[in-house]
């Protein structure tokens, strides 16, 4: 009885391996390669480079399962992981669950080309504006600007994140008052009028000027003294 037990736990432990083998190196192995070979001047306006990566990896729904698992890995077997997003990007709706999930990748490297995917319009920001609301509020300047970015890119769909927005515009830092600023003009929402007024008398000239294109597209006017 008790070698038949240890033969029943030894088969398991094959079937295991088996599967660990298929289901997570086999797809690491194939994205690694995919992404390692793509060709260093491609850049991520390369929609056609980044589509063939896809189809290497055998189509959208394939290649966003495998490039979700090969973000999951350290770097070291996992390398090129911002190659990867602008592949993951390029598998459109298969792949905005993985996007949405690697907004806060502890890798500056992930989360960095997540959000700047997001900031050219990727359909992953409009699922993921409670997550960008909270990117836009964070410490981390780099990344802020880029959620801001996105929020604007989501125009009036993002009319939840006003007011974090609005808190973005009293911020200490320059850019990221800017960026607030051209994020509201493009949300549209009348809330942001008389705070973007006040922002026209900031002490950065590229920050008054950002609220007066805001309040132009709100139709409103800038605040008489």
């Amino acid at each position: 009885m008790p070698e038949t037990n240890a033969g029943h736990l030894g088969q398991l432990l094959a079937l295991g391996l088996i599967w660990f083998i298929a289901a997570v190196v086999v797809p690491v192995w194939q994205v690694r390669q995919v992404v390692k070979g793509l060709p260093e001047d491609y850049r991520v306006e390369s929609a056609a480079t980044c589509a063939q990566a896809v189809e290497r990896l055998g189509g959208k729904d394939a290649a966003a399962r495998k490039l979700a698992i090969y973000l999951r890995m350290p770097e070291r077997i996992a390398p090129f992981r911002g190659e990867a997003v602008f592949v993951l990007a390029a598998t459109g709706e298969a792949g905005i669950p993985a996007m949405i999930r690697n907004i806060g990748h502890p890798s500056m490297e992930v989360s960095s080309a997540v959000l700047w995917r997001m900031c050219q319009g990727h359909p992953s920001a409009r699922l993921a504006i409670p997550r960008l609301m909270g990117v836009a509020q964070g410490a981390d300047t780099h990344l802020a600007l880029s959620a801001i970015i996105a929020l604007g890119k989501c125009g009036a769909e993002a009319g939840e994140a006003v007011p974090a927005l609005l808190s973005c515009l009293q911020h200490g830092d320059s850019q990221r008052r800017r960026y607030a600023a051209q994020a509201l003009g493009l949300i549209g929402d009348r809330r942001a009028v008389g705070p973007l007024q006040a922002a026209t008398a900031d002490q950065e000239e590229e920050v008054r000027s950002a609220a007066q294109d805001a309040l132009e597209r709100l139709g409103a006017s800038r605040a008489h003294p």
